[in-house]
């Protein structure tokens, strides 16, 4: 009942705006009435240069993560902003999606897909996650599918919803604030590095116990 319950209230907000607009200024994703907790991390640093060995240390921290939030043997549902005509479809197999869905996005023309996606190890889910790494340097040819769709991870039961936004960093709600704390204190570098960054480009830190975020 509460992982329906969660759905039910996640994707309507998810059609209503970007999921990006919830994690700026004093706008939340919200479950029950309360507000999600928060962070945004870098993948890569904002100084270094790019390339094929700067990108496969990005993946290996986007697997690293993926795995403490997911786990093998469970349904995970991912959700597609769409623009592009579908780019799953190389990376999923049919007799493992158990739900597939289409909601009109009401912010703007276009969208919103929601398929439920049993999973039997993390290697898949950590594929997708390494080609959003990628979508921007086809012409490093990495071997990993096109993906230029935003695409979101949920953990239904965790209340956990995961967007790698590309190979600069992500973005993580957590329903539950153990969650959001196990997590920040093993990425916390990471958390650090982009707070750093976001100061150097001259943005004020709001902190809460949501979370950290930035204004100008």
């Amino acid at each position: 009942m509460m992982t329906q319950s969660y759905k039910q209230q996640l994707i309507p907000q998810l059609q209503k705006s970007y999921l990006s607009y919830y994690a700026i200024g004093n706008c939340f994703l919200t479950f029950d009435q309360q507000k999600s907790y928060h962070f945004r991390m870098n993948l890569s640093y904002f100084y270094e240069k790019i390339t094929q060995e700067s990108l496969a240390k990005t993946v290996r921290t986007v697997r690293d993560l993926i795995g403490c939030i997911f786990s093998e043997e469970q349904t995970v549902t991912i959700v597609q902003y769409i623009y592009w005509k579908k780019q799953l479809k190389h990376l999923l197999r049919p007799a493992q999606i158990r739900s597939d869905c289409f909601r009109p996005l009401l912010y703007e023309q276009g969208i919103l897909r929601v398929l439920d996606y049993s999973i039997k190890n993390l290697a898949n889910l950590q594929k997708i996650g390494a080609s959003l790494v990628y979508q921007d340097f086809a012409d490093l040819d990495p071997g990993y599918p096109c993906i230029k769709n935003p695409t979101i991870f949920v953990n239904l039961t965790r209340g956990i919803v995961l967007h790698i936004y590309d190979d600069r960093g992500c973005d993580v709600f957590c329903r539950e604030e153990k969650d959001y704390l196990e997590l920040t204190k093993q990425f916390q570098p990471y958390i650090d590095s982009y707070t750093t960054d976001m100061k150097q480009l001259g943005y004020t830190v709001l902190t809460s116990s949501y979370g950290i975020r930035f204004t100008k």
